[in-house]
């Protein structure tokens, strides 16, 4: 449990780490940073290591001068793009990254996201009788509020920085009023390539509505279905990868990369 220090409004996250079909942690090609009000996610494109890049560097560079600047800067939040653009260009390391950035503004109440390429997150509501308060919320249903779109430039290419990248001004910007506690959902390009986001956000409902698990146990299950479609060959036959490419969507099932999902509540 990532629980953190209190404040008007926070990220309370859990997370789950599949690494390669594996539980080893220590070969991520993804990395996180996670404060009160911030939360970062950097996956590094596999493809790197076919040219003997270690796809994690590129991640782990980036994550680490967003880190350096939200201490140098604290208010930098305030322009997420500020901080996208710093890690661009002072990043040194070869390979590239797809990236996301969610930060809360206690002061307006509000999540802010800034995305580049196919890292999702699904923004979830408590529904419940009445305004009773947060409290009588906990165990409502739960309805998918808002559901992110990849940027993609191709089937097997999303939206990236990094070398033969694309410029951190690419960035899709969001922002969500928070007027009471919501729940969220990060994951990473490899949830992605192997649950369509429409369906990852109807799999959370299903386990929470109907199975009514909570905590590690939904974290846990949703992993876990994510897992089962990344070892089914049914999604990645000839004919299939033929309709991808002339439609320009991405694989969905059979990827074998890391899978990381980080779930939990926005506290108010």
């Amino acid at each position: 449990l990532l629980a953190l220090p209190c404040v008007s409004l926070r990220f309370n996250l859990s997370h789950r780490i599949i690494s390669g079909n594996s539980i080893d942690k220590s070969e991520l090609n993804e990395a996180f940073h996670l404060s009160p009000t911030l939360f970062a996610l950097a996956d590094g494109l596999e493809g790197w290591a076919l040219n003997g890049v270690r796809p994690e560097l590129y991640a782990m560079k980036t994550i680490e001068l967003i880190k350096e600047f939200e201490g140098l800067v604290p208010e930098f939040c305030e322009d997420l793009s500020t901080a996208l653009h710093h890690a661009d260009r002072l990043n040194d390391q070869p390979g590239g990254a797809t990236v996301l950035l969610a930060r809360l503004n206690p002061e307006a109440k509000t999540l802010e996201t800034l995305s580049v390429g196919n890292l999702m997150y699904i923004l979830f509501d408590e529904e419940g009788e009445g305004d009773a308060g947060v409290e009588a919320l906990r165990g409502g249903r739960l309805r998918a509020e808002y559901i992110s779109e990849p940027m993609l430039e191709g089937p097997f290419r999303p939206v990236h920085l990094g070398e033969s990248g694309d410029h951190p001004s690419i960035a899709s910007p969001r922002t969500h009023s928070l007027n009471r506690s919501k729940l969220i959902l990060f994951a990473s390009s490899g949830v992605a390539l192997n649950m369509p986001e429409k369906e990852l956000a109807e799999t959370v409902e299903r386990l929470w509505n109907v199975g009514g698990l909570r905590g590690p146990s939904l974290i846990d299950n949703i992993i876990e279905e994510v897992y089962s479609r990344s070892i089914e060959t049914t999604g990645v036959t000839e004919t299939n990868e033929k309709f991808y490419r002339e439609t320009n969507h991405h694989r969905v099932g059979g990827f074998k990369g890391d899978l990381s999902i980080f779930f939990g509540r926005i506290e108010t």
